[in-house]
Formats: C-alpha cells, structure tokens, sequence
C-alpha cells in the first residue's frame, strides 16, 4: 500500500503539507521510499490542496496527518479521491511511524477530527 506524508528534510520529521520540504511515498508492502519536492512550495494559495492531488497522482491511498495538515477544502478533496489517513496527535518521526506500522499500533481512519483541520479561506 502507498502511504503519502509531508516531510522536514533535516529532523526526518511527518508535518502538515505546508511545513514540508519534501514529500515522501512510503510502499509498505515493499519498504521502498521515494522523495521528492513539496510541489506547493512555491505557491501561496491552494497549496494544501495540491499537494493531495500530487499524491493521488502517485497512487497513494493513505496520508499521514498530524494536526493541521488539511484545511477544509484539501480534506474534502482527499475524502472524494477515497483516500484514507493515519492521524497523529503532533508531529512524528518517520521511523517512529515505520516502527507503529510494522507493530500494527496505528490505526487507520477515514475520517479526521474536525479540531485537527483548519479552516479554509
């Protein structure tokens, strides 16, 4: 399964969309990773929601979310593309998240706590 995340490059760190450096495809069923550029990074507007589509268009079926990742329109975005998402009470490390994954000790949802999405604009 392809599980999509935001990353801070220097701490290894899963953030919100727009915190991120780069974005991460992490294949569970085979362990691979692939990064590349936060797509929105240039943008001012609209980032959240591009980023979505970035990994819908990799095929990704999960996202990784600690608070603040969605707004509103990103988030109703990604429950139309069916996607589903692992939410975390804040940020999170990537090998903590591959350690909770490979124990079975996250669980998925597809839905996400009205406090942990903000307000679009």
């Amino acid at each position: 399964m392809l599980i999509g995340m935001t990353m801070d490059k220097e701490k290894e760190m899963i953030v919100p969309f727009t915190e991120g450096e780069y974005v991460r495809v992490f294949n569970s069923d085979t362990g691979n990773l692939e990064d590349a550029k936060n797509p929105s990074l240039h943008l001012s507007e609209g980032r959240r929601g591009v980023v979505v589509n970035w990994f819908y268009e990799q095929g990704v079926e999960l996202i990784c979310s600690p608070p603040n990742t969605f707004c509103e329109l990103s988030y109703e975005n990604a429950k139309e593309k069916k996607m589903s998402f692992y939410t975390f009470e804040k940020d999170i490390s990537f090998l903590k998240f591959k350690r909770k994954l490979e124990a079975e000790d996250i669980s998925l949802t597809s839905h996400i706590k009205k406090e942990n999405i903000l307000k679009s604009n």
